[in-house]
Protein backbone atom coordinates (compact mmCIF):
# COMPACT_ATOMS: atom_id res chain seq x y z
CA UNK A 1 0.00 0.00 0.00
CA UNK A 2 1.32 3.35 -1.03
CA UNK A 3 2.38 5.13 1.77
CA UNK A 4 0.46 8.46 1.80
CA UNK A 5 -2.97 6.59 1.88
CA UNK A 6 -1.36 4.14 4.62
CA UNK A 7 -0.74 7.17 6.90
CA UNK A 8 -4.33 8.36 5.95
CA UNK A 9 -5.84 4.59 6.71
CA UNK A 10 -4.30 4.47 10.06
CA UNK A 11 -4.96 7.55 10.94
CA UNK A 12 -8.73 6.88 10.51
CA UNK A 13 -8.46 3.44 12.06
CA UNK A 14 -6.80 4.92 15.22
CA UNK A 15 -9.47 7.83 15.68
CA UNK A 16 -12.56 5.39 14.93
CA UNK A 17 -11.26 2.33 16.79
CA UNK A 18 -9.66 4.89 20.07
CA UNK A 19 -10.84 8.27 19.40
CA UNK A 20 -7.36 9.19 19.19
CA UNK A 21 -5.21 10.89 16.96
CA UNK A 22 -2.20 9.45 15.28
CA UNK A 23 1.25 9.72 16.24
CA UNK A 24 3.20 10.86 13.41
CA UNK A 25 5.15 7.06 12.97
CA UNK A 26 8.78 6.88 13.03
CA UNK A 27 9.38 5.38 9.50
CA UNK A 28 7.04 8.08 7.67
CA UNK A 29 8.74 8.39 4.59
CA UNK A 30 11.31 11.54 4.29
CA UNK A 31 9.26 13.38 1.70
CA UNK A 32 6.23 13.68 3.73
CA UNK A 33 8.37 14.85 6.53
CA UNK A 34 10.00 17.54 5.03
CA UNK A 35 7.31 19.16 2.23
CA UNK A 36 4.32 20.99 2.79
CA UNK A 37 1.41 20.99 0.86
CA UNK A 38 -2.13 20.82 0.28
CA UNK A 39 -3.90 17.61 1.00
CA UNK A 40 -7.47 16.24 0.52
CA UNK A 41 -8.34 12.72 2.05
CA UNK A 42 -11.31 11.33 0.29
CA UNK A 43 -13.04 8.30 1.62
CA UNK A 44 -15.35 5.88 -0.71
CA UNK A 45 -17.40 2.72 -0.17
CA UNK A 46 -15.60 -0.60 -1.78
CA UNK A 47 -17.12 -2.39 -4.40
CA UNK A 48 -18.91 -5.25 -2.52
CA UNK A 49 -17.44 -8.50 -4.22
CA UNK A 50 -20.45 -10.71 -4.86
CA UNK A 51 -18.60 -14.13 -4.41
CA UNK A 52 -17.39 -12.98 -0.85
CA UNK A 53 -21.24 -12.60 -0.01
CA UNK A 54 -23.05 -16.13 -1.64
CA UNK A 55 -22.24 -17.93 1.45
CA UNK A 56 -23.78 -15.55 3.62
CA UNK A 57 -26.73 -15.77 1.40
CA UNK A 58 -26.60 -19.11 0.78
CA UNK A 59 -26.40 -19.94 4.62
CA UNK A 60 -29.19 -17.52 4.67
CA UNK A 61 -27.51 -14.98 6.86
CA UNK A 62 -28.39 -12.10 3.97
CA UNK A 63 -31.18 -12.43 1.74
CA UNK A 64 -30.98 -12.05 -2.04
CA UNK A 65 -32.96 -9.17 -1.78
CA UNK A 66 -31.04 -7.67 0.87
CA UNK A 67 -27.82 -8.01 -1.15
CA UNK A 68 -28.81 -6.17 -4.28
CA UNK A 69 -29.80 -3.15 -1.92
CA UNK A 70 -26.38 -3.34 -0.37
CA UNK A 71 -24.82 -3.62 -4.21
CA UNK A 72 -26.90 -0.66 -5.58
CA UNK A 73 -26.70 1.54 -2.21
CA UNK A 74 -22.29 0.74 -1.63
CA UNK A 75 -20.78 0.98 -4.82
CA UNK A 76 -17.71 3.83 -5.29
CA UNK A 77 -20.52 6.09 -2.90
CA UNK A 78 -17.99 8.68 -1.34
CA UNK A 79 -18.33 8.43 2.38
CA UNK A 80 -16.43 11.65 3.07
CA UNK A 81 -14.13 13.65 2.04
CA UNK A 82 -12.03 17.17 3.62
CA UNK A 83 -8.93 18.78 2.76
CA UNK A 84 -6.41 21.92 2.56
CA UNK A 85 -5.48 23.70 -1.05
CA UNK A 86 -2.43 25.39 1.08
CA UNK A 87 -0.52 24.02 3.66
CA UNK A 88 -1.74 24.66 7.14
CA UNK A 89 0.73 21.95 9.02
CA UNK A 90 4.53 21.42 9.37
CA UNK A 91 4.93 18.98 6.68
CA UNK A 92 2.37 16.66 4.33
CA UNK A 93 2.33 13.97 6.49
CA UNK A 94 0.29 15.98 9.44
CA UNK A 95 -1.83 17.53 7.11
CA UNK A 96 -3.08 13.88 6.24
CA UNK A 97 -3.57 12.50 9.63
CA UNK A 98 -5.25 16.11 10.38
CA UNK A 99 -7.83 15.46 7.03
CA UNK A 100 -8.08 12.15 7.06
CA UNK A 101 -9.36 12.47 10.82
CA UNK A 102 -11.89 15.16 9.58
CA UNK A 103 -12.86 13.28 6.45
CA UNK A 104 -14.21 10.45 8.73
CA UNK A 105 -15.79 12.33 11.29
CA UNK A 106 -16.27 16.30 10.39
CA UNK A 107 -17.67 16.06 6.75
CA UNK A 108 -21.34 17.99 7.10
CA UNK A 109 -22.49 15.62 4.51
CA UNK A 110 -22.29 12.47 6.45
CA UNK A 111 -22.29 10.92 9.53
CA UNK A 112 -19.29 9.78 10.98
CA UNK A 113 -17.40 6.93 10.26
CA UNK A 114 -18.32 3.68 12.09
CA UNK A 115 -16.14 1.10 13.16
CA UNK A 116 -17.79 -1.36 11.09
CA UNK A 117 -17.59 0.27 8.43
CA UNK A 118 -13.90 0.28 8.35
CA UNK A 119 -12.72 -3.02 6.27
CA UNK A 120 -15.18 -1.90 3.46
CA UNK A 121 -14.11 1.96 2.87
CA UNK A 122 -11.46 2.80 0.24
CA UNK A 123 -8.79 5.68 0.76
CA UNK A 124 -7.38 7.94 -1.38
CA UNK A 125 -5.13 11.16 -0.86
CA UNK A 126 -4.59 14.14 -3.24
CA UNK A 127 -1.79 16.08 -2.93
CA UNK A 128 -2.17 19.57 -4.22
CA UNK A 129 0.09 21.59 -6.30
CA UNK A 130 0.47 25.68 -5.51
CA UNK A 131 -2.91 27.04 -7.30
CA UNK A 132 -2.62 29.33 -10.25
CA UNK A 133 -4.16 32.37 -10.68
CA UNK A 134 -5.74 32.40 -14.48
CA UNK A 135 -8.78 34.85 -14.71
CA UNK A 136 -10.04 37.13 -12.21
CA UNK A 137 -13.04 39.33 -11.65
CA UNK A 138 -14.99 37.53 -14.01
CA UNK A 139 -19.12 37.41 -14.01
CA UNK A 140 -20.74 34.27 -15.55
CA UNK A 141 -17.32 32.81 -16.84
CA UNK A 142 -19.44 30.25 -19.01
CA UNK A 143 -20.97 32.97 -21.00
CA UNK A 144 -19.85 36.14 -19.62
CA UNK A 145 -22.91 37.72 -21.45
CA UNK A 146 -22.75 40.68 -18.97
CA UNK A 147 -19.02 41.36 -20.09
CA UNK A 148 -19.66 40.64 -24.07
CA UNK A 149 -22.86 42.88 -23.69
CA UNK A 150 -20.87 45.87 -22.09
CA UNK A 151 -17.69 45.51 -25.02
CA UNK A 152 -15.75 44.03 -21.99
CA UNK A 153 -15.65 41.00 -24.00
CA UNK A 154 -15.71 39.46 -27.28
CA UNK A 155 -18.40 36.73 -27.57
CA UNK A 156 -16.68 32.81 -27.40
CA UNK A 157 -13.10 34.90 -26.32
CA UNK A 158 -14.13 33.81 -22.62
CA UNK A 159 -15.01 30.14 -23.53
CA UNK A 160 -12.04 29.54 -25.96
CA UNK A 161 -9.36 30.99 -22.74
CA UNK A 162 -11.46 28.20 -20.30
CA UNK A 163 -10.92 25.41 -22.83
CA UNK A 164 -7.60 26.36 -23.25
CA UNK A 165 -6.32 26.59 -19.55
CA UNK A 166 -9.07 24.32 -18.22
CA UNK A 167 -8.91 20.65 -18.38
CA UNK A 168 -11.50 18.60 -15.86
CA UNK A 169 -9.32 15.36 -16.10
CA UNK A 170 -5.70 17.38 -15.21
CA UNK A 171 -6.82 20.74 -13.10
CA UNK A 172 -8.76 20.90 -10.02
CA UNK A 173 -10.77 24.18 -9.61
CA UNK A 174 -10.99 26.90 -7.10
CA UNK A 175 -12.70 30.08 -7.36
CA UNK A 176 -12.90 32.74 -5.03
CA UNK A 177 -15.66 36.00 -4.51
CA UNK A 178 -14.32 39.32 -3.94
CA UNK A 179 -15.60 38.95 -0.59
CA UNK A 180 -13.59 35.58 0.48
CA UNK A 181 -15.89 32.99 -0.15
CA UNK A 182 -14.23 30.19 -1.74
CA UNK A 183 -15.38 26.87 -3.35
CA UNK A 184 -13.31 23.73 -4.80
CA UNK A 185 -13.44 20.83 -6.94
CA UNK A 186 -10.59 18.37 -7.24
CA UNK A 187 -10.12 17.21 -10.71
CA UNK A 188 -10.80 14.03 -12.77
CA UNK A 189 -13.84 13.25 -10.47
CA UNK A 190 -16.70 11.18 -11.64
CA UNK A 191 -19.97 13.40 -13.75
CA UNK A 192 -17.67 16.33 -13.95
CA UNK A 193 -16.90 16.61 -17.54
CA UNK A 194 -17.02 20.26 -18.39
CA UNK A 195 -14.92 23.59 -17.09
CA UNK A 196 -17.94 24.97 -16.77
CA UNK A 197 -19.94 22.32 -14.43
CA UNK A 198 -16.40 22.72 -12.20
CA UNK A 199 -17.18 26.19 -11.86
CA UNK A 200 -21.03 26.02 -11.12
CA UNK A 201 -20.40 23.58 -8.65
CA UNK A 202 -17.53 25.33 -6.90
CA UNK A 203 -19.77 27.96 -7.06
CA UNK A 204 -22.61 26.58 -5.33
CA UNK A 205 -20.25 25.10 -2.90
CA UNK A 206 -19.24 28.23 -2.07
CA UNK A 207 -22.48 30.21 -1.88
CA UNK A 208 -21.40 32.52 -4.76
CA UNK A 209 -24.36 34.16 -6.69
CA UNK A 210 -24.45 33.42 -10.79
CA UNK A 211 -24.00 37.05 -11.69
CA UNK A 212 -20.93 37.40 -8.52
CA UNK A 213 -17.40 38.29 -9.74
CA UNK A 214 -14.85 35.44 -9.31
CA UNK A 215 -11.19 34.88 -9.44
CA UNK A 216 -10.46 31.21 -10.66
CA UNK A 217 -7.72 29.48 -9.74
CA UNK A 218 -6.24 25.77 -11.21
CA UNK A 219 -4.33 23.36 -9.65
CA UNK A 220 -2.61 19.90 -10.56
CA UNK A 221 -2.93 16.67 -8.16
CA UNK A 222 -0.72 14.39 -7.44
CA UNK A 223 -3.17 11.05 -6.58
CA UNK A 224 -2.72 8.04 -4.49
CA UNK A 225 -4.98 5.39 -4.02
CA UNK A 226 -5.74 1.78 -2.33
Amino acid sequence: MNQYVKLAKNAINEFVKNGKVLKLPDDAPKEIIEKRAGVFVSIHKKPINLSTMLPQVNSGQVGAGQLSNQLINQEGELRGCIGTFLPTKANIALEIIDNAISACSRDYRFEPVRFDELEYLEISVDVLNEPELITNNLINPSTALPQVNSGQVGAGQLTSQLINQLNVKKYGVIVKSDDGKTGLLLPDLEGVDTPDQQITICKQKAGINFDEPIDIYRFEVTRYKE
